[in-house]
């Protein structure tokens, strides 16, 4: 869950790997706190301590660190948004069923994701978003549908679509007071300003 929710936002952020990630302060901050804070306490305790979840995380922490692996942010976006389904969207559900609170990184995440999936060129059936003054190929079987939104939409109105669209995520993600909000602002803060 925490490569497919940080790939984005680094990607964005003009960073190519997983250890450069982890090698700039800020972005290494991100990815502890998302870790730490907001996806361990999620996990179902009922299966696992938190005390063995933190454990778990510092050890993850330490293998993104690791010097000898060069795994490309690029590569963790394949098939984004079923991962996204998969392994994020259930631990955003725990997480505020636990708090009741919107988890602050995991929406900032949720707005890099939708940013990435924004096509600024089609070659056949192929779509390609741009960061940073490069092109990126979007390696994923809802490339045409949020070619179209983006198309079709304000940012408002396409998080609020996305957002509420069950069959993409098996639940209504607008449900979950604030959360909406939370990724609207800061999708439009990164069209605006960057990462």
């Amino acid at each position: 869950a925490t490569h497919t929710l940080s790939c984005g936002v680094a990607f964005l952020a003009g960073i190519n790997t997983v250890k450069e990630a982890m090698d700039d302060a800020a972005m290494s901050n991100f990815i502890s706190e998302l870790m730490l804070q907001e996806i361990a306490p999620a996990i179902p305790y009922d299966k696992i301590t938190i005390m063995l979840a933190e454990d778990f995380s510092n050890k993850v922490l330490e293998r993104f660190r690791n010097p000898f692996i060069q795994h490309q942010l690029i590569s963790i976006t394949l098939n984004y948004t079923q991962k996204m389904k998969a392994r994020a969207i259930p631990l955003l559900v725990n997480y505020y069923e636990k708090f009741n609170l919107v988890p602050e990184n995991f929406a900032t995440c949720f707005a890099a994701y939708l940013l990435f999936m924004k096509s600024t060129k089609v070659e056949g059936h192929q779509y390609f978003g741009t960061a940073n003054g490069n092109e990126y190929l979007i390696n994923d079987e809802k490339a045409q549908f949020y070619f179209n939104l983006w198309k079709k939409n304000d940012v408002a109105s396409l998080v609020n679509i996305v957002l509420q669209d069950i069959d993409l995520w098996d639940t209504d993600l607008t449900k979950i007071p604030g959360f909406e909000q939370e990724v609207t602002e800061r999708l439009t803060m990164m069209i605006a300003d960057g990462l």
